[in-house]
């Protein structure tokens, strides 16, 4: 799962801009063998949570 750093547009594009290289980089990594298809959720803090701890 990747979680935006905030819910504002450029959070978003920056998670979904992740979640996209993370699909390339295992989908190259299976080139001698398919991988089961790979979900990747995108996950928006909710603002009233405080941040947690990384």
């Amino acid at each position: 799962m990747v979680e935006a750093a905030g819910a504002s547009a450029a959070a978003l594009i920056d998670a979904a801009t992740l979640a996209e290289r993370l699909r390339t980089a295992l989908g190259a990594e299976s080139l001698g063998a398919p991988l089961p298809e790979i979900t990747i959720e995108l996950s928006v803090p909710d603002p009233q949570e405080p941040p947690h701890d990384r």
